[in-house]
């Protein structure tokens, strides 16, 4: 009977040694992909937009301007309510 309850005692214990592995394990990867991604969140927030950044907002008129083409001189104001895409090409280098 006594050899029985031991028996039993070992086995509680190797199965409680095995459930707390696990947990701890789950933890501590938890713990650092949080620290991970607040790591990642401090970044973003301390990185500064940049300002040098060329162009008008969305919506706003294009400034009027001249260029001169093979063709002659083309204007923007030429163009005046009409959607105009301009492509720079830099030519076969």
């Amino acid at each position: 009977m006594k050899n029985k309850k031991n028996k039993n005692k070992k086995a509680t214990r190797k199965n409680t040694e095995r459930k707390k592995k696990p947990t701890k394990t789950l933890w501590f990867a938890g713990s650092i992909i949080v620290i991970i991604l607040a790591a990642l969140f401090v970044i973003q927030m301390t990185v500064e937009e940049d300002k040098n950044v060329a162009g008008l907002p969305a919506g706003t008129t294009a400034p009027n301007f001249t260029l001169s083409s093979t063709e002659g001189e083309f204007s923007l104001s030429d163009y005046k309510d009409k959607n105009v895409v301009i492509y720079f090409y830099e030519g076969n280098t």
